[in-house]
């Protein structure tokens, strides 16, 4: 049986995964060029790729020619997983989200990606099928973007590591630094209550890099989830719907 694998290129970081017994094992996200993309070892392998790099769709179709390559569909997978009213411009990343957080057996939730940019995806079950909310479908600024425009502006924190302040409990930065990273964690904080003030019936999710960095920061926990691979978890689940023929 050939080895399964999924390959996410997000808009900043490419993600690794294999599955192993019907687990995803994540592999890192140092594929950064397209030599790295060359030299990933496809041979005899089964791998399910998701792709919102328009950059990377002819290096892509080069290697599918030579390798067991799957183009995650979107469209398909909102048919196969009863997902209506996704658009052309909806990200494949957004509908792997939807599907990873399908598989936790919710009706009505909210995502929150933390990536390199903050996306907002809102699902009810309304008419026997799964759809999006328009009204909160929302992609802002992420953390690192944020970030980086703040310190290019104020030279003085260009060394300024908001992930090191957030796990560090002894931390030594001036106060410019500290009022950045309570302003940081104030945003997403907000916008995760604001997100439960609106819609208190629905789950709310949160996955992506910044996850695990947040979630011990949320006062009230109530209906919230946090899976930084849901992404993976459901395109684990396309593929399961999809075997390679």
């Amino acid at each position: 049986m050939c080895e399964k694998q999924i390959l996410i290129l997000g808009s900043s970081q490419r993600k690794l995964y294999s599955l192993e017994n019907n687990k995803i094992i994540y592999k890192g996200n140092n594929i950064c060029s397209l030599e790295d993309l060359r030299s990933l070892d496809l041979k005899d392998k089964i791998t399910l790729v998701s792709n919102i790099r328009k950059d990377l769709e002819k290096e892509i179709n080069i290697l599918k020619q030579t390798n067991n390559l799957i183009l995650f569909d979107k469209f398909k997978a909102s048919k196969d997983f009863n997902i209506s009213n996704i658009y052309e411009s909806f990200g494949n990343d957004r509908v792997a989200n939807i599907i990873g957080a399908l598989t936790l057996k919710i009706n009505s939730f909210i995502v929150i990606d933390l990536g390199t940019y903050t996306t907002i995806t809102s699902i009810d079950f309304i008419n026997n099928s799964y759809k999006l909310d328009l009204n909160l479908n929302m992609i802002m600024l992420g953390l690192s973007k944020l970030l980086s425009g703040i310190s290019k502006d104020l030279c003085l924190i260009s060394d300024f590591d908001f992930i090191k302040y957030n796990i560090e409990e002894n931390f030594n930065y001036n106060e410019t630094q500290k009022a950045i990273y309570r302003s940081l964690n104030f945003y997403i904080l907000a916008l995760i209550q604001e997100l439960q003030n609106l819609k208190p019936e629905s789950k709310i999710i949160i996955t992506g890099g910044w996850c695990e960095i947040i979630k011990n920061k949320i006062q009230n926990q109530n209906n919230i989830i946090i899976e930084r691979d849901l992404a993976a978890l459901g395109l684990k689940e396309y593929l399961t719907t999809n075997p390679p023929r």
